[in-house]
């Protein structure tokens, strides 16, 4: 969805209040597909006879891209090793400016029923959508069930299907996130069943209007999960097993990422919690420990071979952005992006080095240029198309020391290895024979010494160290915290102390790997001057 606020959403360090999922890792529901996001009006302009009113100099401004642009384009994202394209929201949309925000993105819809004409009409999309299948690609569709656009037919005719027009204003609080407008958008009431019904007969019959192959479903965290579910249930029965259904929870927490994603009854979900990661480690200088706890975390996913993982999106920085401009590092980033599990995104222009921090800079014009990075892109989904352990396989942190994290991909038809070093800044893979790598539970042993007085609580990533929360953490006792967690993860975590103030231990997070052993992992901390939270 279209944010002017980008950060009111950016959650990647929030506690969830949603209770640990249990490690299912049942076997993959669906092939794994590389997703390429195109958003419409940005990619290229096919017919210049249905632009309308465009200014190329106004960044807020429609540019005239269309569907008949991207049909055009489909040998250079299909030579890049993409199977699927995911396109902006081409239903009928408002068309005229909001100060100096602009519509072209789509997500204002004026009528879920009809293709937008400047996008080309039903007809283009039709196309599109043959031009695909006659590749063996395929087309997911992004749909805008949270909202309509600000002056909708729908709002006068049908007032009584909208939440009050109240804006919300503690993005933590999950009855506002659900109730009231984001950014002033009309909000509609999906617990009616009028409104429901009428979502369903607006969006569904495209999936046989024009063979879709899936939905994104935009802003999954302000409807009811279970009515989403009720979608998803019904997309299914007309689309078939195969139908695609991915969500967006933005949301950085695998915790509340895995709960959404089961009450909503997805197909699929975006890995956001990797993202941030990610990018910490490869722009912002965090060091690989970031990368390998988030991975860690996978044990809480039921199918985490069906994330889909991607570097930024049309709602955060680019990553050219990210890095200061450097390309090696994003080069680096997407070469990990492709040796790890779940199904890789890209968004329009990466390939090609578009930049862009906020909005509407992030959602620039996609130049065809050549750039190294496109071959870096096509020889790693080649990769993945030849080694089943990057895209499915279970990830078992086998070493980690400060600047070097390494990872097993384990699969049973073979053994992944992916290293990760940021003294240089590189990501290496090789293969090997499968072989077994078991994993168990196994207790820790965090002992503080030298802590000031107050009650010494253990914070960090997961569930167990209560999600960065000193209210939900590890209490010490006697300077001793214990939590059992399986052999091959690395824990990141700080110790606080809760006096009349919360203090924190100074410095940068601490991490932990726990390796194989039956006696219990003792590590000594030693508190640091009082620092900040992360």
């Amino acid at each position: 969805m279209t944010r002017t606020l980008l950060t009111s959403l950016a959650l990647a360090g929030c506690a969830s209040k949603a209770p640990p999922a249990e490690p299912l890792h049942a076997a993959a529901p669906a092939p794994s597909h590389a997703i390429y996001f195109a958003m419409v009006d940005r990619f290229a302009n096919g017919d210049p006879g249905n632009d309308g009113a465009i200014d190329l100099s106004d960044p807020g401004a429609f540019h005239g891209g269309d569907l008949q642009g991207v049909l055009a384009h489909l040998d250079h994202i299909q030579a890049l090793g993409f199977d699927t394209v995911w396109l902006s929201p081409v239903w009928k949309t408002r068309t005229e400016k909001i100060g100096p925000w602009g519509a072209y993105h789509g997500y204002w819809v004026d009528d879920p029923g009809q293709v937008e004409p400047r996008f080309g009409g039903e007809p283009a999309l039709r196309a599109l959508a043959d031009g695909l299948h006659e590749r063996d690609m395929r087309l997911v569709l992004d749909v805008v069930w949270n909202h309509v656009g600000y002056d909708a037919p729908v709002r006068a005719e049908h007032p009584d299907w909208f939440h009050p027009a109240v804006d919300i204003e503690d993005w933590s609080d999950p009855v506002q996130r659900v109730v009231r407008q984001v950014h002033g958008l009309p909000d509609l009431a999906q617990e009616q069943p009028e409104v429901e019904a009428w979502l369903k007969q607006q969006t569904l019959p495209w999936i046989d209007r024009v063979d879709a192959d899936g939905f994104r479903v935009d802003a999954v965290r302000h409807m009811p999960l279970d009515f989403q579910a009720r979608m998803s249930a019904a997309a299914h029965a007309k689309g078939g097993p195969s139908f695609q259904l991915i969500g967006e929870v933005f949301d950085g927490d695998p915790v509340q990422l895995q709960a959404d994603w089961a009450a909503g009854a997805f197909d699929s979900v975006f890995d956001f919690p990797l993202r941030y990661a990610i990018i910490d480690t490869f722009c912002k200088g965090a060091g690989v420990g970031r990368v390998g706890a988030v991975l860690s975390m996978d044990r809480l996913y039921t199918h985490p071979e069906q994330l889909v993982t991607m570097l930024d999106n049309h709602d955060t920085p680019r990553v050219r952005s990210e890095c200061g401009g450097d390309a090696a590092k994003v080069s680096s980033a997407v070469d990990l992006l492709l040796a790890t599990r779940g199904q890789p995104s890209l968004t329009w222009g990466t390939e090609v080095g578009l930049d862009g921090a906020t909005e509407p800079a992030n959602r620039g014009d996609m130049v065809f240029r050549d750039d190294p990075l496109q071959e870096r892109i096509s020889a790693g989904l080649r990769q993945r198309g030849a080694h089943p352990s990057l895209v499915s396989g279970r990830t078992v942190i086998a070493s980690y020391e400060p600047h070097r994290l390494e990872l097993l991909r384990v699969h049973p038809n073979e053994l992944g290895r992916v290293v990760l070093t940021d003294e240089p800044l590189q990501v290496s893979v090789s293969f090997e024979p499968p072989r077994e790598v078991p994993v168990q539970q196994r207790l820790v042993e965090l002992h503080l010494r030298g802590a000031p007085a107050g009650d010494a609580v253990l914070v960090g990533t997961g569930p167990e160290l209560g999600n960065w929360s000193p209210d939900r953490g590890l209490p010490a006792v006697n300077g001793v915290a214990t939590v059992t967690v399986p052999t091959g993860s690395l824990l990141e975590l700080k110790w606080v102390v809760r006096g009349e103030a919360t203090t924190w231990q100074d410095g940068p997070n601490r991490y932990v790997f726990v390796g194989d052993g039956q006696e219990p992992l003792v590590v000594e901390q030693v508190w640091s001057a009082a620092g900040a939270p992360p």
